[in-house]
């Protein structure tokens, strides 16, 4: 699964204790050469996984999800440009996610450190 599926959640983790959030994790193996075109993405992605939560789809296939705390994290594998194209985005989604309470990261995960 990847950032390129935008219908699809690539994966949920659900936390073993109570005051711990839920996380929704993009995984995102895309450059940033083209920023465009990966901005257009990125958004599409995290747009799907703002309706899997305010659908109610989460809720519904994970039940233990309920009233918890949400968090879309990007994991990337590439770091974010110093570019306020994508400054300005990345805070954009932050605030779109906001409205829907759920929390959005960006974390950067070099190839090198997902290796066994």
């Amino acid at each position: 699964m990847s950032v390129e599926q935008k219908n699809v959640v690539d994966f949920v983790v659900l936390p073993t204790t109570p005051e711990k959030e839920v996380v929704l994790y993009v995984s995102d193996h895309l450059d940033w050469e083209d920023v465009g075109a990966h901005i257009a993405t990125l958004q599409a992605k995290v747009w799907g996984y703002l309706d899997f939560v305010d659908g109610g789809q989460l809720a519904e296939q994970f039940p233990a999800a309920r009233g918890r705390r949400i968090a879309i994290e990007i994991r990337v594998t590439h770091e974010l440009p110093e570019d306020p194209c994508v400054d300005e985005f990345i805070a954009f989604l932050r605030a779109e996610a906001a409205k829907s309470n759920v929390a959005l990261r960006v974390v950067h995960v070099p190839p090198a450190a997902l290796k066994h």
